[in-house]
């Protein structure tokens, strides 16, 4: 996924698989990621992590997961405080004249990680601009 700007960012790049592991548990998911953050000052940051839980409604996934690994400019740093990151995705299908949309990931904490998979948390959404969107109940 390629999305918009923010603040200081000049890129923000991820990838990511969730897979819903049991439907007796709500919510329940595991998978990986890895966000690859530029900033306008050129500094990179690389984030990988562990999926903890999604939530699939319709073609909208709401998915979170704990950074296991983090590195600036290649060299391994400590994990931030807010230890999750959270983010939706919305595949509006294949091929449609309407482009798959993504969120920006969130850094946050493991109790609004939870949230965000059971009920959501506020996101804005921007249509994507590299890769394909696929959500499968």
């Amino acid at each position: 996924m390629r999305t918009g700007h923010q603040c200081g960012i000049a890129s923000e790049n991820y990838s990511f698989v969730a897979l819903s592991t049991d439907p007796a548990t709500p919510f329940a998911a595991k998978g990986e990621y890895e966000l690859l953050l530029t900033t306008v000052a050129g500094v990179t940051n690389k984030v990988h992590g562990e999926v903890i839980c999604t939530c699939i409604t319709g073609n909208t996934a709401r998915i979170a997961g704990q950074i296991t690994k983090v590195w600036r400019n290649g060299v391994q740093v400590p994990i931030p405080a807010r230890t999750h990151n959270v983010w939706v995705v919305i595949d509006n299908g294949e091929g449609q004249r309407t482009a798959d949309q993504v969120s920006l990931m969130g850094f946050q904490t493991a109790p609004v990680a939870a949230t965000h998979c059971a009920v959501g948390t506020p996101t804005i959404v921007f249509p994507n601009q590299e890769g394909n969107v696929q959500v499968q109940p």
